[in-house]
């Protein structure tokens, strides 16, 4: 901020502040979590980014089911476990449409008395323009960012069914 005024800078690659901290606001995630019977102490997450915005949003992501790697969570009582398997993952930007949403899926090991879960997902908002070519995941971090940079979308605690 300069002046009380938010600066208009464009993100590059070595800035990991968001462009647009309005788009927080009129972003929203949501999901579901149900036990998977044929994997022991496993849960899958159906999970929903919703762009409430008249304009479409963009963000930074990777190939091979990276938006599981967005999220956050108690790690002491759930781990990631992610079902598939990649030798390379590449940083891709996704958009959603105004109005529009983004589906994903994630899977967590637990502790057979869980009954609820929090999850969140960190929104790392880029312009149109944001360029990828010849980039990769070294060169931009995506998935571990400083705290203080993140912008996390929280959905309300659900009951893991």
């Amino acid at each position: 901020m300069q002046n009380g005024q938010a600066s208009k800078t464009k993100i590059n690659v070595t800035d990991s502040v968001t462009t647009k901290i309005k788009a927080k606001e009129n972003i929203r995630f949501d999901f579901s979590a149900g036990r998977i019977n044929t994997f022991k102490e496993t849960i899958e997450i159906k999970a929903t980014l919703y762009n409430d915005n008249s304009d479409t949003v963009y963000f930074l992501s990777s190939t091979c089911d990276g938006e599981q790697y967005s999220l956050r969570y108690d790690t002491a009582k759930f781990m990631l476990t992610p079902f598939l398997n990649c030798n390379a993952s590449y940083p891709k930007i996704i958009k959603i449409g105004p109005n529009g949403q983004h589906d994903f899926q994630a899977h967590f090991r637990y502790n057979s008395m869980e009954t609820k879960i929090k999850l969140g997902f960190d929104f790392y908002s880029v312009d149109k323009s944001f360029n990828l070519t010849n980039k990769n995941l070294g060169d931009i971090n995506i998935f571990n960012r400083p705290k203080d940079k993140q912008t996390i979308v929280w959905a309300e605690e659900k009951i893991i069914k």
